[in-house]
């Protein structure tokens, strides 16, 4: 097993009675059918279907959820959800401040605690006085978040040093994430992609039999419509020059972009793991590039591209 700081993930809390079907009429996933103790991969998109947000919802008990994000996006995702309370008995706060995150990597079965928090199985949460601990799956590995309260942090950081030796480096949490082919959407890449663009709904992260919520008229459209033309691939990229969100793809002899990164990690090495956007057809021609010449070597999805239709 290996530890990491997770400081770059935060917490947003939605509480109250009318917390669930708040959520329900906001964000791509079931929320109302969650039972607590379980943890879903949903999105919050824009009335045109685009994305603003991806994270994990964690059912902490009938009238509480935790929304599991990248910081950089918390603020504006609690904003943007507390505009639509209105009368709703719930209140959305981002406790980014209040929390410190940690993440295990865990190949084999997990211990049954790790830190003084006890470690549910894959898709589940478990709740105590010492905090949370979330389970979900990126490939053949266990990505276990430990939510801690912030004055808590240093015992739980000698805990796991003590057990586990030093830190390992936060690309590599992301790093698994992204050779499962699980993208996030964050500040940087707000509002770029609908959720088939970056199969979000091949991760479970839509369903498409749970009612309304913004965007999801064209969202249904886009699943419905025939055969979905633009999806999400996997790449290595040689060293070199920092690969960020949104930049551009191209194929061979185009003026024009065919695609663009949705993410992308730096690997110990210094080759870089890439996740991005184009038409199914340029994948399948081959020899893409970024805007510098680098190559982007195609790697198989460890899913199988299907487009769901129930």
């Amino acid at each position: 097993m290996t530890w990491f700081e997770l400081t770059d993930t935060s917490l947003i809390s939605v509480e109250g009675a009318d917390a669930a079907s708040f959520l329900q009429g906001q964000l791509t996933q079931d929320v109302a059918g969650t039972a607590p103790g379980s943890v879903r991969l949903a999105g919050y998109c824009n009335p045109k279907g685009r994305l603003f947000a991806t994270f994990s919802v964690a059912r902490v008990s009938a009238e509480h959820f935790l929304l599991v994000l990248p910081r950089n996006n918390a603020a504006f995702l609690a904003k943007r959800l507390a505009m639509f309370v209105l009368r709703a008995k719930a209140k959305v706060t981002d406790q980014s401040n209040d929390w410190a995150v940690f993440g295990v990597h865990a190949a084999a079965a997990p211990p049954e605690t790790l830190a003084g928090l006890a470690i549910p199985a894959p898709g589940g949460l478990t709740v105590s006085e010492a905090g949370l601990a979330l389970n979900r799956t990126a490939g053949s590995v266990q990505q276990i978040t430990l939510l801690v309260p912030a004055t808590a942090a240093e015992g739980v950081r000698q805990a796991l040093a003590a057990a586990q030796g030093p830190a390992a480096l936060l690309a590599d949490w992301h790093a698994a994430r992204l050779l499962a082919a699980q993208a996030s959407v964050d500040e940087r890449s707000r509002e770029a992609f609908v959720p088939q663009m970056i199969n979000f709904e091949l991760v479970g992260g839509v369903n498409f039999r749970k009612g309304c919520y913004p965007g999801q008229e064209i969202v249904a459209r886009s699943q419905y419509l025939g055969k979905l033309k633009r999806r999400m691939g996997l790449a290595q990229v040689a060293a070199g020059a920092e690969i960020a969100p949104l930049a551009d793809v191209f194929a061979p002899d185009a003026a024009e972009p065919a695609g663009s990164v949705v993410e992308a990690v730096r690997t110990a090495e210094g080759s870089w793991i890439v996740l991005f956007e184009a038409p199914l057809a340029a994948q399948d021609a081959g020899h893409l590039t970024l805007a510098d010449g680098r190559a982007l070597h195609l790697q198989p999805l460890p899913y199988e591209i299907i487009d769901v239709t129930a």
